[in-house]
């Protein structure tokens, strides 16, 4: 079999919230958003800089006792097997495990042993053409990954990137009432730079102010919501 390789974080104080954490990155996704900020992780190539499994396992070994939390990000973690190695892993080290996902593979989502989630709702579901998703189940799975993780019991967040074009008012609004009963909603503002489709460095992000009006109205609906700028 083929080697894998990932990247590693050696220590975040933001990603894993209130935790200091390593963030272990996978390659490969199975969807091509075009504002994706990290378009070297997308396809599953080799990148400079990775490391082996062991090499990460090493690591948490030496830095287990100043680490409290493991946060695995991609990419889609979702789409690697050993996925649950890394999660149980950190486990039995006494790590917090998080995980970021796309909701795209709910089958592998729910049998995964993790401490948070945080689920990136990148516009409704019915809508998920326009980031990629391709087949005829996407838009049942993306509701059944919300449904399931509202109901898991497990701390989570959902995020969404409000990316004009992709999402509007009335799609966050619909969001909102699938996510009703959530821990906590994050409005993240479209920002430039290095995307996966460099067309839409032309796309200009939604002010502030719009995007707070989507979090009054949410808050109105009795969800927890934050909005994240540049």
């Amino acid at each position: 079999m083929r080697e894998k390789y990932y990247g590693l974080q050696k220590t975040s104080l933001i990603d894993f919230p209130g935790t200091v954490s390593c963030v272990l990155f996978t390659r490969g996704c199975n969807l091509r958003c075009p504002y994706c900020h990290n378009p070297e992780l997308v396809e599953v190539k080799p990148l400079p800089g990775m490391i082996k499994k062991t090499k990460v396992f090493e690591y948490i070994d030496k830095r287990k006792h100043l680490l409290k939390g493991l946060c695995i990000t991609g990419g889609e973690p979702l789409i690697h097997s050993e996925i649950d190695e890394f999660a149980h892993y950190g486990k039995k080290h006494g790590l917090k495990v998080k995980l970021d996902t796309n909701g795209l593979l709910p089958e592998r989502l729910e049998r995964l042993d993790v401490d948070f989630i945080a689920m990136d709702i990148k516009t409704v579901p019915e809508k998920y053409d326009r980031v990629g998703a391709k087949g005829q189940t996407y838009a049942s799975r993306i509701r059944e990954s919300i449904k399931w993780i509202l109901n898991s019991g497990i701390s989570h967040e959902f995020r969404t990137t409000v990316v004009p074009g992709i999402v509007d008012f009335e799609d966050i609004m619909e969001i909102g009432a699938m996510i009703k009963g959530a821990d906590h909603y994050v409005l993240a503002q479209f920002r430039k730079g290095r995307l996966l489709d460099p067309a839409f460095l032309d796309v200009e992000p939604y002010p502030l102010d719009t995007l707070m009006k989507m979090k009054n109205r949410l808050e109105e609906m009795g969800i927890s919501c934050t909005v994240r700028v540049v």
